[in-house]
């Protein structure tokens, strides 16, 4: 149970949905209290900080619910956003919760329903709703959402709905589009407080991120909130954090379309009385639910930022919904038409009715009428001020407005505001015509008029909160019937518009003047005589003329040929007027010929007649070289493609070849000639290498994606006689000079040699290469395949672990020669005696796995009597010696019941530690209750040793001199670590090490060893020697073991340089992501890493352009027999150039011979360690010699 926690952070980052799926299904029901009756019911839940953190935050979620709903068994499922679309249509799931954004698009494709809406508390305010704010750092001239333009501005992701989305339609409702008018639009992806710390830092000027997290990191003493300023903020009593945004509902709790209804309105009614402190989200509480919002303001968002599901979706159009309902509003319209036609008869037959009434209605009828009447006129006086262009404005002598029209209001920019009633002062501010100093009280147009009772016209400028104004001002005063002023009126002409024209026509002019004086191009000007009266001042850059000298001039003569000039006249004649692009010789100042393109037309006087030429001249002269240049990089590309070891073959978009060269040639199997014009596919298709599938037709594909297509290495040719080979297939299209797609150039790398060695590696990362039988890696791969069919279909299988007796004996007396020679004679005796589809395999030193596939435990007996007699019967002999060897076999049964491999390999373990614990060569089947004891026994022990000795100080640092190839200045040193026993021999680390990583004791260890070598080097410094030290894969991306490094390298003043970490490729790449930000940090801080065992998977090159590393440590395995082994051989060639390449040194292991050494020395490795070169020794015996 406990692995499977320890394997869950790798399968839920692996992302594969139904292992994990299988997995949920396989442990949960373990963990659960419940009876097996219990009804399973899966909640899918986003896990935003990864499935450890999803678990533990919803798992009080699910046992309210289990509790408050008897028979049912609820279960957290952590997912990624990405897996959310496959589980819902899978229907993996009962119930979803998620972000609101991600709901709304499943609701959209699955018809999933709310059934409550998250409520939280902050600082004793509940809320169920969310949003956005967007702010920038209060010293930033920064002041509304429209001062973000040409500004940078960070949001969490493109998709991010509380991280981006909402502020996106903010600023697109300021007509801001953050993707065009922003100087730099960055994200910085989860969490969101790393948006926060980039505005802080003053990475970039502003940012947004959800309501909450600004708070959050003050109260966590991240941040100070007095250094930010919030834009647009809006207040709410009812909402505790700094919004920006409008608010939309908070993550609902949601059913599956085919969800039991019954059962969903009992989750229902439990989620709505559920108490307080069930859930925590860090320092924010979940209060309990709320009837499900309304999220129909979610689809608005993005129905209006054309994003999710709504991106594709086109915007209403009245004209498509006219044409849909024609015939309905035709006839909604025909209808509305006869009640008019009824309406009418019924007012006529009352007006027959109103005649008759008495003359009292008369008059009251006269009444209105001369009411309406008044209205009338008084809406007329109302119309004929708002046509007024001018804007108009009428106060009282107290200055109070009493009259305006729109357009007053539209000079004054007041918008919507009402300004009826209020003082003048209040909207009208006016400045000098300057602009640079407001007018005085007694200045002001207002008062002038009152006191003068007019005021002729004149210029000011109004400011406006949106900028200013130019008007021209008058005024009169309003006079009663007594002569007696009682307000004043002013005209307001807006000349601003007016202004800007002249401003800009006076810019254009100057502008057209720098034109024709900088302009690179020569603009010229003939009469009908061919003489230059108007010319531009580059001519000096371009024939090298004077501009005085060339004025009033013949144009004729400056032309090489003088007959070129009435050539270009004819062709401008026949042109009709208008010519482009004509090409002549013109004679430069210095003598030399000059290229020039020249664009002209005729020039026509006022009356319309033809009075000369006007044209713009161009230097071609580079262009006209460079054509000759191309031409020539023409016979040379054409020359290469000939040359070239790939095969390149051009075709047109219908896949008619139209070039071939000679390699292709052979690969299609026919010549050049007889290849054009004829279709690519009557000589080559091709194949995925792997299925045999027929693959998509290359050039087709290439068309319809309009880019590179770079396929799998994994794809065969296949010519039209059959013959196939491997190649790597890249296709790009052709475009013309409009960018149209015109062909497709396709290149073929044979890669068969590649591809057969290939596979060559492939046998040998699933095969021991020792014995031929398959290894560790691949046997758990079988195994697992067994497991997976004992749970489909129930069958049963046997699996045995055997431990071979007495081969320690044969190596120590005999050698490791010997040993070898023993378990290959063995692995052919067993292959011998078992089914033709058991499968076998060594799982590593003496140790072997047998699956018995199909074979119950009661059917084994008779197969494993048979092996373990064969075992016991068979003689080893060597130099003239003769050994006798036993077998202890564990065995274990593979079903449907069976929790995992891992288990499995687990409990046959167990029995075989047994077999040996009972007297060795025998078999034992597991049974729960002694192996728990043996176990619990065997392991407790190792940790008690392993404690006991890092209480004690009884570990000790060796080191092994790693000799550079080229007598280079810096030798390495690996430290290396052993354990004294309570009687002081030496452990080596093959017997302590996997109980130290088994039960998480090598971070100890590790930390140890880092300060024995520190303290060493600090007392006894050696020159020109570096250190490489092994870190365990708990240690690799561990932030205390990080910290602690940096720390101790401190406390010892380490020089980092001199500090080389070792991780083994398969630390590595189990934890990928933490590993390289392990390394990159380190890195920082001036200390090298090594990257340890490279090439012993079959992933090493894929993680090795990810991972910044200093050196390769080639494995052993390679290097053992590199004399002997070609392939072997061409592997270390390979890494260690591809090494080279990336720019890391490399390191060779177990040189243990002269030969390996001259080949490596060949090969062109940087350095060299084994036991040819040094053994380990203890640490304290290194001295100033070493390095020598």
């Amino acid at each position: 149970m406990v692995k499977y926690f320890q394997n869950w952070k790798s399968c839920f980052t692996r992302g594969h949905l139904l292992q994990r799926f299988l997995i949920i299904c396989i442990i949960f029901p373990l963990l659960s209290f419940h009876a097996v009756a219990d009804e399973t019911v899966r909640i899918g839940v986003l896990a935003i900080h990864g499935g450890d953190v999803a678990l533990k935050t919803w798992a009080p979620l699910s046992k309210y619910l289990k509790d408050s709903l008897p028979g049912y068994n609820f279960q957290i499922v952590p997912l990624h956003l990405s897996e959310m679309h496959d589980v819902v249509s899978s229907h993996a799931v009962d119930f979803i919760l998620t972000n609101s954004g991600n709901y709304v698009d499943l609701e959209r494709q699955f018809n999933i329903s709310p059934l409550a809406t998250m409520k939280k508390e902050y600082k004793g305010i509940d809320i169920s709703s969310f949003g956005a704010v967007i702010f920038t750092r209060k010293n930033e001239n920064i002041h509304s959402l429209n001062d973000l333009t040409n500004k940078s501005f960070m949001g969490v992701k493109p998709g991010a709905f509380g991280g981006f989305q909402m502020a996106w339609r903010e600023l697109k409702k300021n007509n801001i589009d953050p993707f065009t008018e922003m100087k730099e639009l960055r994200f910085s992806g989860f969490p969101q407080a790393g948006v926060v710390l980039a505005v802080r830092d003053g990475l970039v000027d502003a940012g947004t991120v959800r309501t909450g997290i600004l708070e959050q990191m003050a109260d966590k003493g991240q941040i100070k909130l007095d250094n930010f300023r919030v834009l647009q903020r809006k207040k709410d009593k009812k909402f505790p954090y700094l919004l920006s945004t409008s608010l939309y509902p908070e993550w609902p709790f949601a059913r599956l379309a085919d969800t039991d209804q019954e059962l969903a309105g009992k989750v229902h009614t439990a989620l709505l009385n559920m108490p307080a402190n069930v859930i925590r989200l860090g320092r924010v509480r979940v209060t309990g639910w709320s009837e499900p919002a309304n999220y129909e303001v979610i689809h608005d968002l993005m129905r209006d930022l054309q994003v999710g599901h709504y991106k594709n979706v086109k915007p209403f159009s009245a004209a498509l919904l006219l044409k849909k309902y024609m015939w309905w509003i035709i006839f909604v319209v025909s209808l509305v038409l006869t009640m008019a036609v009824f309406l009418l008869y019924v007012i006529f037959f009352n007006r027959r009715v109103s005649n008759a009434k008495d003359e009292l209605e008369r008059q009251i009828q006269k009444k209105v009428l001369l009411e309406h009447s008044l209205h009338l006129e008084r809406n007329f006086l109302k119309a004929l001020l708002n046509s007024i262009t001018d804007g108009v404005v009428a106060c009282d002598n107290d200055g109070r407005v009493t009259l305006f029209n729109k357009a007053a209001i539209r000079v004054g920019d007041l918008g919507e505001v009402a300004i009826d009633g209020s003082h003048w002062q209040d909207y009208f501010t006016f400045f000098d015509s300057e602009g640079s100093r407001p007018l005085t009280y007694e200045e002001n147009p207002f008062l002038r008029v009152l006191e003068n009772n007019f005021l002729d016209p004149q210029e000011l400028i109004l400011k406006l909160e949106t900028g200013q104004r130019s008007v021209v001002v008058s005024g009169q005063a309003i006079i009663n019937e007594k002569g007696n002023s009682i307000g004043a009126v002013l005209s307001l002409h807006d000349t601003t518009e007016r202004i800007l024209k002249d401003q800009r026509l006076r810019q254009s002019e100057e502008e057209l003047r720098a034109i024709l004086d900088n302009m690179q191009d020569t603009y010229y000007r003939t009469n009908l005589d061919g003489k230059i009266i108007r010319l531009s001042r580059s001519i000096g850059n371009m024939l090298g003329y004077e501009f005085e000298d060339v004025i009033g001039k013949e144009l004729t003569s400056y032309y090489v040929d003088p007959e070129g000039r009435k050539e270009f006249l004819e062709a401008l004649r026949a042109s009709g007027g208008s010519l482009q692009n004509y090409q002549s010789l013109i004679r430069h100042a210095d003598g030399r010929e000059v290229w020039v393109s020249t664009s002209a037309q005729y020039h026509y006087d006022d009356s319309g007649k033809v009075d000369g030429v006007e044209g713009v001249t161009r230097d071609i002269t580079r262009i006209k070289n460079a054509q000759a240049e191309l031409f020539e990089e023409k016979e040379r590309a054409h020359i290469t493609l000939r040359s070239i070891g790939d095969g390149v073959i051009t075709t047109d978009t219908q896949g008619r070849i139209i070039y071939i060269n000679p390699y292709a040639e052979q690969m299609l199997g026919c010549s050049g000639e007889s290849a054009i014009n004829n279709s690519l596919s009557t000589y080559l298709c091709f194949s995925d290498a792997t299925t045999n599938v027929t693959i998509e037709d290359p050039v087709e594909r290439c068309i319809s994606e309009e880019e590179v297509v770079v396929f799998s290495e994994h794809i065969n040719a296949i010519r039209y006689d059959g013959a196939r080979f491997a190649v790597k297939l890249t296709t790009s299209p052709m475009r013309d000079q409009d960018s149209n797609i015109k062909g497709v150039v396709m290149v073929l790398h044979d890669i068969s040699d590649m591809w057969k060695l290939t596979q060559k590696l492939s046998y040998q990362a699933s095969h021991d290469s020792l014995t031929g039988l398959i290894n560790r890696r691949e046997f758990d791969h079988q195994l697992g395949l067994a497991l997976d069919k004992s749970k489909k279909t129930g069958s049963n299988h046997t699996l045995c672990y055997m431990d071979l007796d007495q081969f320690k004996v044969v190596n120590d007396t005999c050698g490791h020669v010997a040993g070898d020679r023993l378990l290959k004679q063995l692995a052919q005796l067993l292959v011998t005696d078992i089914r033709s589809n058991d499968v076998l395999a060594r799982l590593g030193g003496d140790e072997f796995g047998l699956l018995l596939y199909g074979c119950r435990m009661d059917r084994a007996d008779s197969i494993l009597e048979k092996i373990r007699k064969a075992i016991k019967e068979f003689r080893f002999s060597w130099d003239e010696k003769t050994f006798e060897l036993g077998v202890s076999i564990g065995v274990v049964p593979v079903t449907r019941n069976s929790i995992s491999v891992t288990e499995l390999l687990s409990e046959a373990d167990a029995a075989c530690y047994v077999a040996k614990d009972l007297g060795r060569d025998r078999i034992h089947k597991y049974q729960q209750g002694d192996t728990d004891l043996v176990k619990h026994k065997s392991e407790m022990q190792w940790v008690h040793r392993i404690q006991q000795a890092l209480d004690e100080g009884r570990f000790v640092s060796y080191y092994q001199l790693i000799q550079p190839v080229q007598n280079g200045v810096v030798w390495y040193s690996e430290i290396l670590v052993r354990m004294l026993d309570e009687n002081g021999d030496i452990v080596l680390p093959g017997a302590f090490i996997p109980a130290a990583e088994r039960y998480h004791l090598m971070s100890n260890i590790d930390q140890w060893v880092i300060n024995d070598v520190f303290a060493m080097i600090q007392d006894r410094p050696v020159k020109n020697m570096s250190y490489t030290i092994n870190l365990s894969g708990q240690s690799v991306g561990d932030k205390k073991m990080l910290n602690y490094i940096l720390e101790s390298m401190k406390k010892y003043n380490i020089d980092p340089s001199i500090i080389c970490f070792e991780i083994t490729e398969t630390a590595a790449v189990a934890n990928f992501d933490s590993a390289r930000i392990f390394i990159d940090q380190l890195h920082e801080a001036g200390c090298k890493f090594a990257l340890d065992d490279f090439g012993s998977g079959l992933s090493s090159f894929a993680y090795l352009k990810n991972l910044d590393v200093d050196l390769l440590k080639i494995d052993g395995s390679f290097i053992r027999d590199i004399a002997q082994d070609p392939v072997d051989y061409a592997m270390v060639s390979s890494i260690n150039r591809i090494g080279h390449l990336m720019g890391i040194k490399t390191i060779a292991e177990v040189v243990e011979d002269k030969d390996i050494l001259e080949r490596l020395e060949k090969i062109g490795v940087d350095y060299v360690q084994g036991f040819y070169i040094d053994r380990p020794r203890p640490l304290s015996d290194a001295d100033e010699e070493v390095a020598v």
